[in-house]
C-alpha cells in the first residue's frame, strides 16, 4: 500500500516515528510530509532515515514532478499526524 503520513507541529510527531517504522514493517510503502513546525521535533534525516524516501515541506521543492500533487495521486491511505 502507498501511504502518505502527513506530520504536524505537536509533540505527537515524536509517536508517528513509531507509526511510520510499523507501517515500513509491515511492508508498506511510506512518505512523510512534515510541517515545518513537525521538523522542530523530528528532524528531516529521521525522516528520510526511517521512510527510505526524500523528505519536503515545500510545495516549491521539486516543481518539474509537481511532488506534492503526485503524492496525493498515488496515495491508497493518507494520515494526518
Amino acid at each position: 500500500m502507498f501511504v502518505v503520513v502527513g506530520v504536524t507541529g505537536g509533540i505527537a510527531a515524536y509517536k508517528t516515528v513509531h507509526l511510520v517504522r510499523r507501517l515500513i514493517g509491515e511492508g508498506h510503502e511510506v512518505h512523510v510530509v512534515p510541517t515545518e513546525d513537525a521538523l522542530r521535533f523530528v528532524g528531516q534525516p529521521t525522516w528520510e532515515a526511517i521512510s527510505r524516501h526524500p523528505v519536503t515541506t515545500s510545495v516549491h521543492e521539486d516543481v518539474a514532478t509537481v511532488r506534492h500533487v503526485s503524492l496525493g495521486q498515488r496515495a491508497d491511505l493518507v494520515i494526518v499526524a
